[in-house]
């Protein structure tokens, strides 16, 4: 906590240019980032989060298994099943969070196939989006 102010400015800029470039990315399908203006709660986001967050959901084409195939290429954001912290943080919730939630009732909740949770961190942008990009390629 007693650094949280000097990290979240920087997490939010990170998320922010991460989102942004996902959206225009051929690999990915939707991208979910309360900045964002394609965002279904653009407005509240304003409202509520005018700073952003350091969350990103995206959905990857393919479904899970390239979800996962990307997840697993990236070298600098580590897999995680607990988001949050200094450090960049990626999940897919088919196979941790939400492994025993059926998939019919994912799908419903939004949770559809090929859908990643990734929290942002404090590292460069440049070093986070060449990981991602990367990854992404190997798709």
């Amino acid at each position: 906590m007693r650094t949280l102010d000097v990290r979240m400015p920087r997490i939010c800029e990170n998320a922010f240019t991460l989102a942004t470039r996902l959206e225009q990315h051929d690999a990915i399908e939707r991208v979910y980032h309360s900045q964002l203006e394609s965002h279904p709660d653009y407005e509240v986001g304003q409202r509520i989060l005018p700073h952003g967050s350091g969350m990103i959901a995206f959905v990857v084409k393919g479904g899970d298994e390239a979800a996962l195939k990307f997840m697993r290429k990236l070298n600098l954001i580590y897999e995680a099943t607990s988001l949050g912290g200094v450090e960049s943080l990626i999940e897919c919730p088919f196979n941790s969070s939400h492994m025993f939630v059926p998939e019919d009732v994912r799908v419903e909740a939004g949770v559809v196939p090929g859908f990643v949770r990734l929290s942002v961190g404090i590292e460069d942008a440049e070093d986070l989006w060449s990981d991602i990009e990367g990854a992404l390629a190997s798709l």
